[in-house]
Order: C-alpha cells, then sequence, then structure tokens
C-alpha cells in the first residue's frame, strides 16, 4: 500500500496519466480493504472469536461482548465506521463504489460465471484523493502498531 502511494503522489503531479491515477487508486482501495479484513481477522484469531463470516468491526464488537471482552481498537473502529464523515468509512466507500452495483448483483446471479465482468470498476479518483488514502493508510498503520503492541503487553 505504502509503494501505492508514492507511486499515485507521482503519477497525481502529472496530469496527463489519467488512466494510470485511475488504476492506482482502485489499487489502493482493494488494498486498504484487504488490509481491513486482515486486521479483523487478527483481531478474532487473538480473542479466540470465529472470524467467518464477519465484515466489519461492529459484527466483531458484538461477537466480542457476547463473551464479554472489551477491545479498544474494535470499538473505536466499529464507531468508526458509522461515522460518515470518518476517515475509516470514507476508505470502505471508496472500494464499495469500485463495484458497480449492476455489474456485482449480475455477478452474483450468475455465480461464477459473471466473474469475468466484474473486471469493469468503476472510477473512484477525485481530487486530493491521494491524501485521502494517505491519511487512511496512516492512521490504519497506526491502529494496527499500538494494537500489536499491546497485544504483545498482554
Amino acid at each position: 500500500m505504502k509503494l501505492h502511494l508514492q507511486q499515485l503522489q507521482q503519477v497525481s503531479a502529472d496530469s496527463g496519466h489519467r488512466p494510470l491515477q485511475r488504476a492506482y487508486t482502485q489499487a489502493l482501495s482493494f488494498h486498504f480493504k484487504l488490509a481491513y479484513v486482515a486486521f479483523l481477522q487478527e483481531i478474532a484469531t487473538d480473542y479466540h472469536v470465529s472470524a467467518n463470516g464477519l465484515e466489519s468491526f461492529e459484527q466483531l464488537e458484538r461477537c466480542l461482548e457476547k463473551k464479554d471482552i472489551v477491545c479498544q481498537q474494535c470499538s473505536m473502529l466499529a464507531e468508526l465506521e458509522q461515522e460518515s464523515v470518518s476517515w475509516l468509512s470514507a476508505m470502505l466507500r471508496s472500494y464499495q463504489s469500485c463495484w458497480p452495483l449492476s455489474v456485482a448483483s449480475a455477478a452474483v446471479a450468475q455465480g461464477q460465471a459473471g466473474l469475468d465482468k466484474l473486471i469493469q470498476f468503476s472510477d473512484v479518483t477525485e481530487p486530493n484523493g491521494d491524501v485521502q488514502y494517505q491519511n487512511g493508510y496512516q492512521q490504519l498503520n497506526a491502529l494496527i502498531q499500538q494494537y500489536r503492541e499491546l497485544m504483545q503487553e498482554w
């Protein structure tokens, strides 16, 4: 993700590379979502909660509450998911906007046969998008590092 951010910043400086800028922006959306899901699964594993079917920190927080476990990072991220102006919800919206609704629903209706059509991603580039991705990367990275330090002490 860090390498893609650097490349996006270089490409954004030159306005003639719009397709390349779009490609890096889409790649960053996917990398962010993968990092987000990996962190979700890491927390679930650390607290011995099944990560199957978990798609958000809000769902994980509910699973942890059933076991009377409080996880500060999980609660914070669950709140950020719900806040429409937070960096996390902005990054998740960017990922969701990559998938056109008509293409995604057609693929689900057709099963695996429609997966070849998923390559038709929406354009998620926007002015100052590289700043948004840089902020999202820094915020998530800081939370992950903080969580891992706490777990080592625990």
